[in-house]
């Protein structure tokens, strides 16, 4: 295998939006995230602290309803609380298999985003320092497997918006 020594940045998701000033609305008024449009609102971007968020417009609901983000965060007790205020139906903080406390909202084109922070073995969460799921190991040495079918298993039990009218 070729050794390569280029560096990597940061990946950024690049969610679908079906109507941009809508979108990067909640983004900005629910979710607490400066956000940005262009080329006639066919472009966006939201940003809170070192996370960065891109949106297209598109027009097929489906795309947006099986496509999620994951964002780890250093304090997810705090944003529970936080989120209370903005987000009706917000459910409670929830401990994984994999070690980690998620909480879970769908944003009005039916993304899921998905917030995360690591947790110790006394299931409290962990330190920032500590909160890396790449570095969990089993017993065995093996790195903790995550269910996947099809849609997150998790977004079946989070409320989602109701669907806007499609303008024309």
């Amino acid at each position: 295998m070729p050794h390569h020594d280029t560096t990597f940045g940061k990946a950024v998701p690049v969610l679908a939006s079906l109507d941009m000033p809508r979108t990067l609305a909640f983004y900005r008024d629910v979710l607490g995230f400066q956000t940005h449009s262009f080329e006639d609102a066919s472009y966006g971007i939201a940003t809170r602290g070192a996370v960065e968020i891109h949106f297209w417009r598109c027009g097929d609901r489906v795309i947006a309803e099986n496509t999620s983000c994951y964002i780890h965060v250093a304090d997810i007790e705090s944003l529970h609380a936080e989120l209370t205020t903005t987000v009706a139906d917000l459910l409670p903080v929830r401990r994984t298999p994999w070690g980690m406390a998620e909480l879970y909202v769908h944003d009005p084109d039916g993304n899921l985003i998905k917030f995360g922070q690591a947790f110790d073995a006394n299931d409290s969460p962990a330190t920032p320092a500590a909160s890396s799921t790449w570095s969990k190991r089993s017993p065995n040495g093996s790195r903790p497997r995550r269910a996947c079918a099809g849609r997150n298993s998790e977004s079946a039990s989070v409320p989602r918006p109701a669907a806007s009218p499609t303008r024309v």
